[in-house]
């Protein structure tokens, strides 16, 4: 009986690998067109791919992972059997059993190596789980990137969902790369100070390396001093270094050290300044410490520089007077009066140095920095010295002499000088000369006997003001002759004493009045303070002694009380004192001194009770 071949029926519907390597055999059943067996029939057995599966002996072997059909063939018939092989994880390893890490945030990548259970590597693992035990010290992703976090150790797992399994030991531990010091430089600004210099120690990623000791070292010993937590201390002033050390990482700091100036004082002058004359100002600056410093570097300046000029600290006298030398840092000052003694004049508004006769019409003003006078413009008193005094660094207009000084002849006329000369000219002494050659005296005038006739009065003034004074001399010299005796004629020079009607002088005599021992005004209401020695004060005054009083001579004017004088003459009979008078009889001693004190447009120092009890004519 002949049997045709119908159909290959295969023992298995797939054939599945789970290994490379591994063998099926290829198991068949060939029947004809009854459905019975087909003995002794052998199919041709070919494979779809052979990357995926092979054919040898009978069997079939997993040549690589995938999928792929298994073909038997007996003439024209033909069937086809699924061929797959995925391999299964049989056993698990990482390529790493230790990493260690030196930085945080640093990174590395851990590799399992799965195999089958032939040993073949199992390649594009997707079922993969990766984790660690300790994240907050390492930390690992689904990739298996491990990220290190802090100093620590932490077991890292990696599992297959098919089973196997796999650990390494992590480790992390900072090692210092470099030293960071807070600024490139620091600074101490006195001698003695100290500043802490912060350094931060960083692995190579830059972080911060805690817990770790540095260090430290003064490389220049002379200049600074460093302890063991870093706090510099200055010695000199200087760039100081300064050494940070961690093993061999080191870094190196520079403190700047120098003295800023906290104070500046300057020395006092043992000795007033003359014109011309320099002198080098002493200041002495220190730094918040009290340590001097050397050659401070100050702002100079003058409070008037026509008195004083200064530079670098060295003052030079222009003219006399007081100026306020001021050094300067920022907002610290020191301040030294500089006094310059001798006498200066100026003509027409500059300064002059000559000798010798000028136009009469020349203003002419002198001065030794205490006082300083000038001829009066006023059409009635052209032969009067108006005199100012210097209070501070103010001048104090007609304080020292009002309208004083001058020679009056009873109704007489003044006009202006005739003649101007430059006696005497040095720093030391000054002397001018003015002569008035249309002085008339009018006696009919003034009421007069008819034998008195109206003559001519020429006369000459001369004023001497020298250094340091703190009053001047006036010599008034007649050149022509008036009567013998002139009974009724008021006749005044300088107030220095002679006053009033009566018999006053023969003619032709030169009268030198030392205005240091002369008042300053004259009027119906005020009277020589030295007549009171002589015949007591026929008004009502307020005489009152002060004590401290610098001043020359100031005076004001109270519309209640009328003229007020402050006398500080070293020859006055009553030394310093008050001088006030009062309008009314009723007002009372104190109330006049005291309302007087309270208007002053200077400062008086205040008097005492018993002072102001002995008010009057005999202070």
């Amino acid at each position: 009986m002949v049997q045709y071949v119908a159909s290959i029926l295969s023992a298995t519907d797939t054939l599945s690998f789970t290994s490379l390597g591994e063998r099926l055999p290829i198991a068949y059943t060939v029947r004809d067109d009854r459905g019975r067996v087909v003995a002794d029939t052998i199919a041709t057995v070919s494979i779809a791919d052979t990357a995926v599966a092979q054919v040898a002996d009978s069997l079939v072997r997993a040549a690589g992972p995938g999928m792929t059909d298994l073909q038997l063939a007996i003439h024209s018939v033909r069937t086809t059997v699924p061929v797959t092989v995925q391999q299964r994880v049989a056993s698990l390893r990482l390529d790493q059993d230790t990493i260690r890490f030196d930085a945080l945030f640093d990174t590395t990548t851990i590799s399992p190596i799965a195999r089958d259970s032939l040993g073949f590597s199992v390649p594009h693992l997707a079922d993969v789980v990766f984790r660690s035990a300790d994240p907050n010290v390492v930390a690992v992703d689904s990739n298996g990137v491990l990220r290190s976090k802090r100093n620590g150790s932490a077991l890292v797992i990696v599992e297959s969902l098919e089973g196997p399994a796999d650990t390494a030991y992590a480790t992390v531990s900072q090692k210092p790369a470099a030293i960071l010091v807070s600024s490139a430089a620091d600074t101490i600004n006195m001698l003695g100070g100290s500043t802490r210099v912060q350094a931060n120690v960083v692995d190579r990623n830059r972080m911060t390396v805690p817990d770790i000791a540095i260090a430290w070292k003064s490389l220049d010993l002379d200049l600074i001093d460093v302890d063991v937590a870093g706090r510099v201390t200055s010695r000199a002033v200087g760039l100081g270094r300064v050494q940070a050390s961690v093993g061999d990482v080191i870094d190196t700091v520079v403190v700047v050290v120098r003295q800023a100036i906290a104070s500046v004082s300057l020395a006092a002058l043992a000795d007033t300044l003359s014109i011309g004359g320099a002198v080098n100002i002493v200041a002495t600056a220190t730094d918040s410490n009290g340590f001097q410093i050397p050659d401070p570097q100050l702002g100079w300046e003058s409070s008037d520089s026509s008195v004083v000029n200064v530079r670098n600290g060295n003052a030079t006298g222009i003219a006399p007077g007081t100026a306020v030398i001021n050094a300067r840092s920022g907002q610290i000052v020191a301040s030294v009066d500089v006094v310059v003694e001798g006498v200066a004049i100026y003509v027409n508004g500059a300064r002059s140095h000559v000798v010798g006769v000028l136009n009469s019409g020349d203003s002419v003003v002198i001065t030794n920095g205490r006082l300083r006078l000038q001829l009066s413009q006023s059409s009635s008193q052209h032969a009067a010295i108006i005199a100012d005094a210097r209070v501070g660094e103010m001048w104090c207009d007609m304080t020292a002499r009002l309208w004083g000084d001058w020679t009056y002849v009873a109704s007489s006329v003044f006009t202006p000088p005739t003649r101007v000369e430059i006696l005497t000219n040095t720093n030391d002494e000054i002397g001018v000369k003015w002569t008035f050659g249309d002085h008339w005296f009018l006696p009919k005038t003034a009421g007069f006997p008819d034998d008195y006739s109206d003559t001519p009065y020429p006369f000459e003034k001369t004023v001497w003001l020298r250094r340091a004074e703190q009053g001047y001399y006036a010599l008034v010299r007649p050149l022509a002759e008036l009567p013998p005796e002139a009974t009724g004629v008021e006749h005044e020079i300088g107030f220095g004493g002679l006053w009033g009607g009566g018999t006053i002088r023969a003619s032709g005599v030169a009268l030198l009045v030392d205005t240091l021992s002369s008042t300053i005004r004259y009027d119906p209401q005020t009277i020589d303070a030295s007549d009171f020695l002589l015949r007591g004060d026929p008004l009502r005054r307020v005489l009152v002694s002060l004590d401290g009083v610098a001043m020359l001579v100031p005076w004001f004017w109270s519309q209640e009380y009328g003229g007020v004088v402050v006398h500080s003459l070293p020859s006055a009979p009553y030394g310093a004192y008050l001088y006030a008078t009062s309008i009314s009889d009723t007002t009372t001693a104190r109330s006049v001194c005291e309302k007087a004190a309270r208007e002053a447009p200077f400062p008086i120092p205040s008097f005492t009770t018993d002072a102001l009890g002995r008010c009057g004519p005999e202070p």
